[in-house]
């Protein structure tokens, strides 16, 4: 009988896909899993501190005042900017 759920799914019919954060595989029931580096969660859809970007995976520098952990840099330091995004970044109109 095909009761297991391949790499990478979960759920009771295995159409739910693992969070991209995941190490390895999650529970075949739940969806946790062990986080990858810069992952944090218990289904690792969280950037860890001071990290940011779609993959988590870059670094929060001198250029941000606070790393929300949620892809994205924010509150920039004066006189610093987002590239492409200098209007939103440092509350300039």
């Amino acid at each position: 009988m095909c009761d297991q759920c391949v790499a990478g799914y979960f759920g009771n019919d295995c159409t739910q896909i693992c969070p991209a954060g995941c190490s390895d595989t999650c529970s075949k029931t739940n969806g946790y899993c062990t986080c990858k580096f810069g992952w944090i969660g218990d289904k690792c859809d969280t950037c860890a501190y001071e990290y940011f970007g779609k993959k988590c995976n870059e670094t929060c520098n001198s250029n941000c005042e606070d790393c929300t952990g949620k892809y994205e840099c924010h509150l920039c330091l004066p006189g610093r900017y987002v590239v492409g995004k200098a209007a939103e970044m440092t509350g300039v109109v």
